[in-house]
C-alpha cells in the first residue's frame, strides 16, 4: 500500500497496512518499536515535519 518514512533519528514509520496498526520500526535492524492500533485502515505515507 503506502511506504514507510524515515527520521533523522533513524526511525521508520510504517502506516499504510491491512492490519490497521501504525509502527515505528528500527532504522538500522528493523525491530518493531513501537505499534498503535488505528480505527481504521490506511494507505498512505505517514507524515513528518521539522519542529
Amino acid at each position: 500500500m503506502g511506504k514507510g518514512i524515515a527520521t533523522g533519528s533513524g526511525l521508520v514509520f510504517v502506516g499504510a497496512t491491512t492490519d490497521t496498526y501504525i509502527r515505528a520500526l528500527d532504522g538500522e535492524t528493523g525491530k518493531k518499536l513501537w505499534e498503535f492500533h488505528l480505527s481504521a485502515g490506511r494507505n498512505a505515507t505517514p507524515l513528518t515535519y521539522l519542529g
